[in-house]
């Protein structure tokens, strides 16, 4: 049955993938969020910083800013709940979580509290 279920998400998740280059955003559920991002390098650009993200299928993910004001590394933690992406990143004990969108071939972190959505794009699998 889980594996029924997972062929289901990976084929919603690929059809979301294949329409969202000729349609809307498209909200994605827990298992697109996990397929997406588990063991998946994205990137992006915000406020003239570009950055990267990985995320290992364990639940650690390192957010590291490449250019604009590059910095040391920040690694922390992710998982998937209730239909949203959430990351905590020491020593703060907080988990801040965010809706997840699919734009064309980029996914799009959209804030609870309204502020500027982030667009990136998987740089590697």
């Amino acid at each position: 049955m889980n594996t029924r279920r997972h062929l289901k998400s990976t084929c919603a998740l690929l059809c979301a993938i294949a329409l969202g280059t000729a349609s809307a955003q498209v909200t994605l559920d827990d298992n697109q969020i996990r397929d997406f991002l588990a063991g998946s390098t994205i990137g992006g650009n915000q406020n003239e910083t570009t950055w990267i993200q990985s995320f290992a299928a364990t639940g650690q993910t390192t957010y590291t800013e490449v250019a604009g004001r590059p910095g040391s590394p920040s690694d922390g933690y992710w998982r998937v709940q209730d239909g949203q992406y959430c990351s905590q990143w020491p020593p703060s004990p907080q988990w801040a979580c965010y809706d997840i969108e699919l734009d064309g071939e980029n996914i799009v972190f959209i804030p609870p509290s309204g502020g500027e959505p982030w667009p990136a794009t998987r740089r590697e699998r």
